[in-house]
């Protein structure tokens, strides 16, 4: 008993160890407890909501293949910004997930400030499906998962007589996945700006 007792305190402290070290971890030189008892694995239920496949592309690769579908940072007709790119180096990759029913991509321009455009890309299973919004809007917007259909994507703009820096105007828009119709249904609207 005191053997296994000591066994176990030893793999919890090389657990502990293994932790705080730079380079992966190893197997323990010992068996551990988990190791020497056997688990059932667990049983599968039926669901009546199959999950959607999942892509087999990440996160930089979805957004590699969004970009050319989505709208420019700026209007066509403003040969001013016609060059101005999407900036794929700093876009927010956090909110993809290829196998989510619904998950987003953000992402601003390069070299751009606290109110440059950014646009939402959304997915289905990991495939692009659309973009939030027909154009985009300045300041960075919070997106939320509300469900792991839906999301909300708040969007910031400056109320008449404020500066960039107070930006309190706030657009929410509801984005959900409908499997009947293979699309995103909207809920509410952009901001009034660009």
């Amino acid at each position: 008993m005191a053997r296994r007792i000591l066994a176990a305190l030893a793999a919890a402290c090389a657990l502990v160890v293994a932790g705080c070290a730079s380079t992966p971890p190893q197997a323990p030189p010992f068996p551990t407890a988990a190791a020497e008892a056997p688990t059932a694995a667990p049983s599968e239920t039926p669901s009546d909501d199959p999950a959607p496949a999942c892509a087999d592309t990440d996160a930089e690769q979805a957004l590699a293949d969004a970009l050319p579908q989505m709208p420019p940072p700026f209007p066509p007709d403003d040969e001013n910004m016609s060059d101005v790119q999407w900036d794929t180096e700093h876009a927010d990759l956090e909110g993809y997930d290829p196998c989510a029913e619904l998950s987003w991509i953000t992402i601003s321009i390069v070299g751009g400030t606290g109110s440059s455009p950014s646009q939402v890309a959304l997915f289905h299973a990991g495939e692009f499906v659309q973009a939030a919004t027909e154009k985009s809007y300045g300041f960075w917007p919070q997106v939320t998962r509300l469900a792991p259909d839906s999301l909300e994507v708040v969007y910031f703009w400056p109320k008449p007589g404020e500066g960039n820096a107070e930006r309190s105007g706030e657009s929410p828009m509801r984005f959900t996945w409908d499997d009947e119709s293979g699309s995103v249904l909207v809920e509410g609207d952009p901001p009034n700006y660009l």
